[in-house]
This record gives structure tokens, C-alpha cells and sequence, in this order.
């Protein structure tokens, strides 16, 4: 059976880990339970658990996503130096989102596609230059 860790060992612990940044565990119930950080730039802060906390790199949630941005995405600006590093000034993109975060990709052959970012920034490009690419590669046989 698993010792139980009181919240002086648990503060102790974490403490250890983040302090130097400015952040200490307030309130533990148990490794799977929800806590509560103090951080110096956003005060008290609830966490799913104490296990997402501690393994964690930034020990507070609003500080890691402002350290990572909103969603832990790059923003608009990343992406476009992202897109033309890959793809140089072969396509113009248009970063107005839409619904399912998707951006107006234009191609000189093509015209607009809405396309997701992250698949632009791992090397895709226009949808139907892909198409017509696949198309004259012959079959994989299983």
C-alpha cells in the first residue's frame, strides 16, 4: 500500500520546484484531487489536480499559457513567417478564421482554400495541388 503524503511533504515538494518563479501549493487534498497554487502575478489559482500542477513546467495555469499563448499555438504573425519560410511567396494567406480556426490559403492555380494552419506550417499547401499530385502516383497495394 502507498504512503500518503501529507501537504507539508507535498508543499515541500512542489515548493522545491517552483518557488524560484514565484509560485507555492496552498491547498492539497491528494495527488488526483484539485489544489490550489499561489502565484505572485495571478494569485490564487484552482488546478484540475495536484499531478497536472506538479508535472507540469510552469506550475500555474495562466502562466503557462501565456508563456505558450492562448492555445498554445503561434500567433499570426509566427504563422506567416512560418508559412513563407516552408513555402516561400508560392501562396498569399488571408488569417481572418473562421469557425473551426481554419485560414484562406490562395493559391496562383487554385484560388482560395480554407485550410487549417497547423497543417500549412508542417509543409502542406494548396489541397487541390495535392490532389493532382497524388493522382498520377500509382496506388500502394496492401
Amino acid at each position: 500500500m502507498r504512503k500518503m503524503c501529507s501537504l507539508d511533504e507535498r508543499q515541500k515538494m512542489f515548493n522545491e520546484k517552483f518557488e524560484s518563479v514565484g509560485i507555492t501549493l496552498k491547498t492539497y487534498i491528494g495527488m488526483h484531487k484539485s489544489c490550489t497554487v499561489h502565484c505572485e502575478i495571478h494569485g490564487d489559482q484552482e488546478v484540475s489536480t495536484f499531478n497536472h500542477a506538479f508535472k507540469s513546467k510552469y506550475g500555474c495555469p495562466q502562466c503557462g499559457m501565456l508563456k505558450r499563448g492562448v492555445n498554445g499555438k503561434p500567433s499570426e504573425d509566427e504563422y506567416l513567417k512560418i508559412f513563407h519560410e516552408i513555402h516561400g511567396e508560392k501562396y498569399a494567406y488571408e488569417m481572418t478564421r473562421d469557425d473551426r480556426y481554419r485560414i484562406t490559403l490562395f493559391c496562383p492555380e487554385h484560388g482560395a482554400s480554407k485550410v487549417m494552419p497547423s497543417y500549412v506550417a508542417k509543409g502542406a499547401g494548396c489541397p487541390k495541388c495535392g490532389v493532382k499530385a497524388r493522382a498520377g502516383r500509382p496506388k500502394k497495394s496492401t
